[in-house]
């Protein structure tokens, strides 16, 4: 009989067992409730990294854009210059035209009427030039980037045909008086000569201007930045943010304060390796770049090299922090 009397007070071989089976439901619940708690930080990770994903995307995106809007542009104004140096040479030609004009009237007096159906014709060419560089400048202003050099060039070319209009008006209505359209000629073809040589000018500055731009623009494409340190260190600097929930792992990521000064700038076609003062599992890079993009090697005792075998995948993001342990 395994069965104690009860005077004794000690406890049956059933009760016993009734106490295991409390205790391991107990156990069973607990387990339940951590698995649910682990579930859902991990979802909240997973939730805050897509965030992140789609921020730097839209980012990305829009860095894509203002690129192809600015070529875009360029493009345009380059087209334009060329545009207003073939409406100049038009321009000169009405020139030409006009003073054989002037000088027919003086000698074929007998050739009036086909002398005046001559200046009717370019009257109307005139009419079509005063519209091709409303289009001009239509084009320039649509374009979004200003240059004063090209806009006083297109100036001075409606100030230019507004004075061959100007002067076929006169031409029509003094050509008896030949003498004083001969005079009137010579001085205005020697205003439109300083004017073309000005016009030269300023389309030269527009050209080097132009360049100038392209340089900027070529060099903002290939210039990036780079720091090293310890996560103490560039956190100080509000390089790096720290970020996490209670008793999940903190991830580092650029922070959204720092500045260029705590940077080093490079050239991108240039720089290709960086020597850091490290153990080679001690290095990490940030933000997060495609592994295929760099190689990090060790170089000796303490010593690792980044390698950067993709430029153009590596520095989609233009800034890396390198994050050395102390």
């Amino acid at each position: 009989m395994n069965e104690i009397t009860p005077n004794t007070g000690t406890i049956t071989p059933e009760k016993e067992s009734g106490s295991w089976k409390i205790v391991l439901w107990v156990i069973i619940v607990v387990i339940i409730i951590a698995m649910g708690g682990f579930i859902y930080f991990q979802h909240e990770i997973l939730q805050a990294k897509k965030s992140q994903i789609t921020t730097l995307e839209t980012e990305k995106k829009a860095v894509l854009d203002e690129q192809d809007k600015l070529k875009g542009n360029l493009e345009d104004v380059t087209n334009t210059i060329n545009e207003v140096a073939a409406k100049l040479q038009d321009v000169r030609k009405k020139q030409v035209v006009i003073t054989d004009l002037i000088a027919r009237s003086q000698t074929e007096t007998s050739q009036k009427g086909q002398i005046l159906n001559d200046i009717t014709a370019v009257e109307e060419q005139l009419a079509r030039d005063r519209r091709d560089i409303e289009t001009l400048n239509g084009k320039v202003r649509q374009s979004g980037i200003r240059i004063k050099s090209l806009e006083t060039m297109i100036a001075n070319l409606r100030k230019e045909v507004d004075k061959n209009v100007q002067r076929v008006a006169d031409l029509k209505s003094i050509i008896e008086d030949k003498n004083e359209v001969i005079r009137q000629a010579d001085n205005s073809l020697k205003n439109t000569q300083q004017t073309l040589a000005n016009v030269r000018t300023e389309l030269s500055q527009t050209s080097e201007e132009l360049e100038t731009t392209k340089g900027v623009l070529e060099e903002t494409k290939n210039t990036a930045y780079f720091v090293i340190g310890t996560k103490d260190e560039l956190k100080e600097k509000k390089v790096l943010d720290e970020q996490g929930r209670f008793f999940q792992k903190k991830n580092l990521n650029l922070s959204a304060e720092f500045s260029d000064d705590t940077f080093t700038k490079i050239d991108i076609t240039k720089e290709k390796e960086f020597p850091i003062t490290a153990n080679l599992k001690n290095v990490k890079v940030i933000p997060q770049r495609s592994e295929s993009s760099y190689k990090l090697m060790e170089n000796g005792q303490n010593q690792t090299i980044l390698k950067i075998v993709d430029p153009e995948k590596f520095w989609k993001v233009k800034y890396m922090a390198v994050v050395v342990k102390s």
